[in-house]
Parts: structure tokens; C-alpha cells; sequence
């Protein structure tokens, strides 16, 4: 995206820009419909998620990943961890660990 924000800039006078949540959890996953088919997901993990991307712009982040996901996965030396801390997400009844992740130049 940020190789492409010159051509967006003049093109559009406007560059897109996204802001992530990363959560996991246990999903439900059906198939809707008879004429148009369609899939669908459901769970509690999908609220979650939508909830900690909505902390983006309260943090001033593009990215926020759940504490419980990132004790998961492999340590890596091409993003530095950052904690966000303890945050209420409305709708819970527990607050959840949160961190964002900044790249790291390696040259």
C-alpha cells in the first residue's frame, strides 16, 4: 500500500489505509442460501476481533493483536512487540491483553 499511496494520491486524492485486528478462537462456519450460496462465520472470536480492531484509532495503531494469539506463535526478530496492556472491550466481561507490532528494519 505505501508503494502504491502516489498513484492513489493522483489518481483518487485519496490513499487507503487499514487498520487489523488478530485474535483466534473457535469458529463456526456454515453455507447459506439455495439460489446464491454463501459462507458464512460465526463466534464469539469474530466479535472479539471486530472489538479490538475499533481500539485502532483510540491507540493510534494499524494493528493490534491479542496477547492469548501472540503466546501462541513462534518469536520472531521481524516485528518488535509493543504492549498495549489490559483493555476493556465492550461487551466483555473480561478486559484482554493487547499488543501492536512494528516492523523491524533490518538492514
Amino acid at each position: 500500500m505505501a508503494e502504491r499511496k502516489g498513484y492513489y494520491m493522483k489518481n483518487y486524492n485519496y490513499a487507503p489505509a487499514f487498520k487489523v485486528a488478530l485474535h483466534y478462537g473457535q469458529v463456526i462456519a456454515g453455507e447459506i442460501g439455495i439460489i446464491k450460496r454463501d459462507v458464512t462465520f460465526s463466534g464469539d472470536v469474530l466479535n472479539t476481533a471486530s472489538r479490538i480492531q475499533g481500539k485502532c484509532k483510540e491507540y493510534g495503531v494499524t494493528i493490534l493483536v491479542s496477547d492469548d494469539l501472540l503466546n501462541l506463535l513462534p518469536e520472531t526478530n521481524l516485528f518488535q512487540r509493543i504492549s498495549i496492556g489490559d483493555v476493556e472491550l465492550r461487551g466483555r466481561e473480561q478486559s484482554i491483553l493487547l499488543s501492536t507490532l512494528k516492523a523491524v528494519d533490518l538492514h
